[in-house]
């Protein structure tokens, strides 16, 4: 069992994505492996940008997927 569930970043980059009234949606687009698990893509969006937006979401993944390895 991997409890460390080191991160592998793959790619991180800007994505804009074309919305129905015409709007566009800018996120950042991350691409990651934790452990032997993944990939994981996690977008977090432009506006209002958090840097710690992202560890908190690696954060939460890697704590699933420790009590899913645990069962």
């Amino acid at each position: 069992m991997d409890n460390e569930l080191p991160i592998t970043w793959i790619s991180q980059g800007d994505d804009v994505t074309p919305q129905n009234d015409g709007t566009f949606l800018r996120e950042r687009k991350y691409v990651f492996r934790l452990g032997k698990f993944g990939p994981f893509t996690e977008k977090v969006a432009l506006l209002n940008f958090d840097e710690t937006e992202i560890r908190r979401r690696v954060e939460k993944l890697r704590t699933q997927l420790r009590n899913d390895q645990a069962l």
